[in-house]
């Protein structure tokens, strides 16, 4: 999610003083963040191959963990949509005075 934010949403172009001031350009809570952090999280549970838990689509796969793939490919699948219409990107990065 950080590198489509980076990458394809602000384009490397960063307002770094509205990182540290929660009233500014960014905020205080990202909720497309938050949500699709919760998603990926979530839909990744049935990938996981770990002591404790291995989940069901693992087994079928022959116990390959490949939750870390659909953990990043579903963030970024829910992420970018939401991003390209709530994100509020400068033009220009902006350093600090």
């Amino acid at each position: 999610m950080n590198l489509t934010d980076s990458y394809l949403i602000s384009k490397e172009r960063v307002d770094i003083p509205a990182l540290y001031d929660p009233g500014a350009r960014y905020g205080a809570w990202n909720g497309a963040a938050l949500v699709s952090y919760l998603a990926g999280i979530a839909l990744q549970i049935p990938f996981l191959a770990q002591k404790l838990y291995t989940g069901p689509i693992t087994d079928a796969l022959g116990g390959a963990d490949i939750s870390w793939l659909v953990g990043l490919f579903v963030t970024a699948a829910i992420y970018y949509p939401w991003a390209r219409r709530t994100a509020n990107p400068p033009t220009q990065m902006i350093y600090p005075s």
